[in-house]
């Protein structure tokens, strides 16, 4: 970086150190003159520093006692120190080594004062002043002299121009090509201010990205102030996605899978189902569901925990009574939350066998199925006297099933009684608690949930409640 005027405007010139030190009489082994600035980056981006920070954090106390305690232990090791016969001097080295957080890098043990250091030496943030500078330099008629490349480049960002700059010296600027560019063509946007009204337009150009790198002069365009260059990343290139098939499959296993693979297509490369299997209480699991139905669980604990704080002591307006304690629901709520998603998908796992396209669907990366041994029960669970699982009688319908539980409670919803089958999907019986005839009939793996009567509890209470049916539910779906 140098100063190039009385007012201290600067240009910037781009070397290969490597080059300048192995060739002393290359081009890279620029003259230096009074007050020039040569910066040195590393090889790393500032996130890929903080991730190892993270990944190597101590894990914090979780709960208050846990923290007090914490902060008890050090406290007694201060006391000790400062307590012994050391010199002053060595016990503040003692006490500042001791509380310097240690992290891993390249084999070796930091201090957080050295990966501070190490941070400051990355790209961005010793471009940081030079790119500012740049852009109060410029005026009217002068464009900032920034150019920014983004997609497959090792560093992408925004960057100084140096005289006569390239296509291919700004991919050199940014680190060079990363594994995944497509070379045959990258995409130089550029802004370009008509003569006349002065109203500025964006021009895109497609550039052979490998004529570039080897020097054509008719692909290797000069780059100006605010161009844009797009490197593309090659069709088709995706890490390699796995699909974990367990339970009463001929080979279960993890399986790497082709973009578009169905489930249909990976069972028969897995050999197909035993003959102990249940395809129709197959549990089929996806990471994307799973991440969705945890904000919305996480969102109906925090409505919980509002509600709870807003209305510790409502009385009713009927009886003048006192909801239950806060405290217990508190408790449940928590226990709630440290619950985690399934992120379960409904499959029908013995029409993809008969290779029924309409049912058979694509893999993701991360999905799982399990496919459970054939179990001939019907569970009962909910608001019943007693919760209990049977063999299956084709001759018995839901009311006989929930007599032999002992009944409804009196606190039962018997207008909503729902059946959740083997696979995850619900049915409600045609009406109440007499359902007649017109109702499908149970079969192997189906769980009967009797809800709670919402107008038999406060509103609070029935959150409780239905959230614990949910999850008795969902152990009964796992089961």
């Amino acid at each position: 970086m140098r100063e190039i005027n009385p007012q201290r405007d600067i240009e910037v010139y781009q070397v290969n150190l490597a080059n300048a030190i192995l060739s002393p009489t290359s081009k890279d082994n620029l003259k230096l003159n009074s007050r020039d600035r040569v910066l040195v980056f590393n090889r790393f981006n500032n996130e890929d520093l903080d991730t190892l920070a993270d990944q190597q954090t101590v894990t914090k106390a979780k709960t208050l006692e846990q923290a007090q305690l914490q902060a008890q232990q050090e406290q007694l090791k201060e006391q000790e120190v400062m307590s012994s016969s050391v010199a002053v001097s060595s016990a503040a080295s003692l006490e500042k080594d001791s509380k310097q957080p240690k992290i891993v890098f390249r084999g070796k043990e930091i201090t957080k004062d050295d990966f501070e250091a190490l941070k400051q030496n990355t790209r961005r943030t010793l471009l940081a002043p030079v790119l500012l500078q740049l852009q109060q330099q410029s005026r009217l008629g002068l464009a900032p002299q920034i150019a920014e490349v983004f997609g497959e480049v090792k560093h992408p960002g925004r960057y100084p121009i140096t005289p006569r700059m390239t296509i291919s010296t700004l991919i050199e600027a940014a680190g060079g090509l990363t594994y995944n560019a497509f070379t045959i063509n990258a995409e130089l946007a550029r802004t370009v201010i008509n003569s006349k009204d002065e109203r500025a337009s964006i021009d895109v150009e497609r550039i052979d990205l490998r004529q570039a790198i080897q020097g054509s002069t008719a692909d290797d365009a000069i780059i100006v102030g605010r161009d844009r260059l797009n490197i593309l990343e090659k069709p088709n290139v995706k890490l390699q996605s796995t699909v974990t098939l367990q339970g009463e499959v001929r080979f279960p296993g993890t399986y790497t899978v082709r973009q578009g693979e169905t489930l249909g297509e990976l069972l028969e490369r897995a050999g197909g189902l035993t003959e102990f299997a249940h395809p129709q209480g197959a549990i089929f699991t996806r990471e994307a569901l799973r991440l969705q139905e945890q904000k919305l669980l996480n969102q109906y604990a925090a409505d919980m925990r509002a509600e709870t704080a807003k209305k510790t002591f409502r009385a009713d307006s009927n009886m003048g009574s006192v909801i239950s304690d806060p405290d217990k629901t508190l408790k449940f709520v928590e226990e709630a939350s440290r619950s985690k998603a399934l992120g379960r998908m409904v499959v029908q796992l013995n029409r993809i066998l008969k290779d029924e396209r309409s049912a058979d669907f694509m893999l993701e990366d991360g999905d799982f199925l399990f496919v459970p041994t054939f179990r001939n029960t019907v569970s009962i669970m909910g608001e019943v006297q007693v919760p209990i699982t049977y063999l299956l009688d084709n001759k018995l319908d839901v009311d006989d099933y929930l007599n032999k539980a002992g009944g409804a409670k009196k606190q039962a919803d018997e207008d909503r009684i729902f059946v959740v089958r083997a696979d995850g999907s619900v049915y409600k019986p045609t009406s109440g608690y007499w359902f007649g005839n017109n109702h499908e009939e149970l079969k192997a793996g189906d769980t009967i949930v009797v809800p709670i009567d919402t107008d038999y509890r406060d509103a609070l209470s029935t959150w409780t409640a239905a959230t614990q049916i949910l999850y008795q539910t969902g152990v009964a779906i796992n089961a």
